[in-house]
């Protein structure tokens, strides 16, 4: 089984009612520990999917997202992301924080730090994350 983080862009209800009639033989269930996580059988194939491809969905596993959880921000939260590449953690740390906030994702590595970037582009998360491309031990919050 795989695991699949939905964040806040959309409704719930609506996407699972969308998924469960785009793959109707597929059975999903939700997690009991993380909020809008679904297990999806392994040979569940999103990568031309509608949702995916304009970052409804996003593919990550449950352990992954585990840190924004234990972390649960509230709106309004101010996050420092120290690693921030690719972006999936940093993506749900803004969902969990309703879009209110501010996350500052440092990536020092360029080509990863152009990934995030494109990542938080791509899920519209251009005004509560902000990428910077430098080392977190170098930088001065």
């Amino acid at each position: 089984k795989q695991w699949y983080q939905r964040r806040v862009r959309a409704d719930p209800v609506s996407v699972v009612r969308q998924l469960q009639e785009d793959f109707p033989g597929d059975v999903f269930t939700g997690d009991p520990h993380v909020n809008f996580l679904f297990r999806f059988p392994a040979t569940t194939n999103f990568s031309e999917h509608p949702l995916y491809k304009n970052g409804t969905l996003i593919i990550q596993d449950k352990a992954s997202c585990l840190p924004a959880v234990a972390l649960s921000p509230p709106p309004g939260s101010m996050v420092l992301d120290a690693c921030s590449a690719p972006g999936n953690k940093t993506l749900h740390l803004a969902a969990l924080m309703k879009g209110s906030g501010q996350v500052l994702a440092v990536e020092r590595d360029r080509k990863r730090f152009n990934r995030l970037k494109g990542s938080v582009h791509r899920h519209g998360a251009d005004k509560i994350i902000t990428p910077v491309c430098s080392d977190f031990l170098k930088i001065d919050p």
